[in-house]
């Protein structure tokens, strides 16, 4: 578990690091850069934890709804289907 969970951080850090390296952060020489980096610090963290907040309740919302076993087999051939239409796309000239 401990693994994963490193292994989970680092990859976070890298996306973090490519976000960066592709947004233009642009910060006004004129006034304190401290309170700027400040806000734009807080903003990306805010950010950040909303999206393991949603992404948390997503899960938790389909471990509820896959523990019937109805729902376990319109997954799978809702998978199937999808799965099927790809190849059947990669056939195309």
């Amino acid at each position: 578990v401990t693994i994963k969970i490193n292994y989970l951080i680092i990859k976070e850090l890298f996306l973090i690091l490519r976000l960066q390296a592709l947004t233009d952060i642009e910060l006004d020489p004129e006034t304190a850069v401290v309170p700027q980096v400040a806000v734009m610090g807080g903003t990306f963290i805010l950010i950040e934890v909303a999206a393991i907040a949603l992404y948390a309740f997503g899960g938790t919302w389909l471990q509820a709804r896959l523990e019937n076993t109805e729902s376990s087999k319109w997954l799978s051939r809702f998978t199937a289907t999808a799965l099927t239409a790809a190849a059947g796309l990669i056939l195309l000239p």
